[in-house]
């Protein structure tokens, strides 16, 4: 067997010293593509050294900024301060692959098994989902049952993603046997508020839903724990089985989250089920994550801060006092048009054709909300990403030519870079998820609040594709310009 002479003669410097710029300088083993930190990069791990012993703290960059990199070496920055356990969290599996895939580059040490030697000595990084921390059975330990797995230093990034698989955990979504009973109960107050607004909840009326009143969901709390506690109940022998297995999981994955705040929380009925969510996400029932020493939150793009402190609890000075780069020379350069404001007879049609015609020579990614609109560009398309192919076909895009590509409704998580991505087009925006949003949002409608979410979400999704000053760039967006014009 060959012997590894690598690391003779080295020291391990990288896992005493504690700048984070100064680990990065001294990292051994890293892709010769990190050569040198970017000035931004440098720029928020100074800020964040110097007051690194406050608990939480938020870091704002833009997408493709390196955000990771600079994740990943502040977290190495606490290990070697003795602040570990670390765990870097990410909204879902497609980008925790990313994040293992960086750090092995830049020569770091991390895992995706929570229940590593390493992780737990404090010596590699544990990198995971925001669905791993936050759910009634986790890992680390939920209300009552204490702290099974300590967090020293913890980081999420891509903040809005992860808040809002934050809210869908908190949420207690009921479609079998309990949508009738909770239905009966509640339908007298029910029918205070519209008669005939009940008789379309009752006909099961596609859209229509209601929001149960609070002095009615707080004077009948105890009866809704009841019900609640019959579907976990042993189904006897011979018996139906009322329940679904959906209404089963959430009983156990998402109720030990929000029962002892039951009483505070909102109920919309409609649709078939019936959807229970806290106003306020109690995320002290994840005590690992409500105790660590370090919290650190990372975002491109964040409508609204104060989302920040009712579901992850953070200190509002770390909101006012959020840590950015001093410089902005990150920001890609990027041509905005909105085709049918140019030219009101410019059709979707047309749009598509003329998209076909770029896609020969360059990429064009169109992100579309659901699988009913991506039917529409299928007759086109060389290729429709999902969550179980999307990381093969980003991979094509970042290697060379692909063509026209649809993303299934994709809009944050994904980097393009350059020529992965000459042209993007956000084919609309996704619905609301929950109940309670639905309900709001028709309440709100034309607030400045839902204004704000939409523009938000439009900014993730431009988010995708990163420019640069190239000439091929400038032909297409001056030929862009030409072909919608009126």
């Amino acid at each position: 067997m060959p012997f590894d002479f690598s690391h003779l003669g080295s020291d391990n410097s990288s896992d005493t010293v504690l700048p984070p710029r100064e680990i990065f300088t001294v990292l051994t083993n890293k892709d010769p593509k990190y050569q040198y930190p970017r000035d931004v990069q440098s720029e928020v791990w100074n800020q964040w050294f110097e007051r690194r012993d406050e608990k939480d703290i938020v870091l704002r960059m833009n997408t493709g900024s390196g955000k990771t990199v600079v994740g990943l070496l502040i977290l190495k920055s606490c290990l070697n301060e003795g602040k570990g356990p670390a765990v870097y969290i990410a909204p879902d599996q497609y980008l925790v692959k990313q994040v293992i895939a960086e750090a092995s580059e830049l020569g770091l040490e991390v895992t995706g098994d929570k229940d590593s030697l390493r992780f737990l000595r404090g010596t590699a990084i544990l990198v995971t989902t925001i669905r791993t921390l936050v759910n009634g059975q986790s890992v680390f330990g939920v209300g009552d049952t204490g702290i099974k797995i300590a967090i020293g230093s913890i980081l999420i990034d891509d903040a809005h993603a992860c808040l809002e698989t934050t809210e869908s955990q908190f949420t207690l979504k009921l479609d079998g046997g309990t949508y009738p009973k909770l239905l009966a109960l509640f339908r007298d107050d029910l029918a205070q508020q519209s008669e005939a607004a009940l008789v379309e909840l009752e006909h099961a009326h596609p859209g229509r839903l209601m929001l149960v009143p609070y002095w009615a969901w707080m004077n009948k709390i105890l009866t809704v724990i009841n019900i609640l506690h019959d579907v976990t109940l042993p189904v006897k022998l011979g018996a139906v089985n009322p329940y679904t297995d959906a209404e089963r999981d959430a009983l156990r994955f998402n109720f030990p989250l929000i029962k002892e705040t039951l009483r505070y929380c909102r109920c919309v009925i409609g649709d078939g089920k019936v959807e229970i969510s806290p106003r306020v996400m109690p995320i002290s029932v994840i005590p690992s994550f409500f105790s660590a020493a370090r919290r650190i939150v990372m975002s491109a793009t964040l409508g609204d801060d104060g989302i920040l402190i009712s579901h992850f609890d953070l200190n509002p000075s770390a909101l006012t006092a959020a840590i950015t780069p001093l410089t902005a020379n990150d920001i890609g350069d990027r041509l905005i048009l909105i085709p049918q404001e140019l030219n009101p007879g410019f059709t979707d049609d047309l749009l598509k054709a003329m998209l076909k015609e770029f896609s020969v020579r360059a990429n064009v990614v169109v992100i579309v909300p659901s699988n009913f609109r991506a039917n529409y560009w299928a007759d086109i398309a060389n290729a429709t990403l999902r969550a179980d192919n999307i990381e093969a076909g980003v991979d094509s895009l970042v290697k060379g030519h692909v063509g026209l590509v649809v993303l299934v409704n994709k809009y944050d998580g994904i980097d393009l870079p350059k020529s992965a991505c000459e042209i993007l087009v956000i084919d609309g925006l996704p619905d609301v998820r929950r109940a309670i949003e639905k309900v709001e949002e028709g309440i709100l409608f034309g607030t400045a609040q839902v204004l704000g979410q939409r523009i938000q979400r439009i900014e993730q999704g431009m988010g995708r594709g990163i420019r640069s000053n190239r000439s091929e760039e400038r032909r297409v967006r001056k030929e862009c310009r030409s072909r919608w014009a009126p």
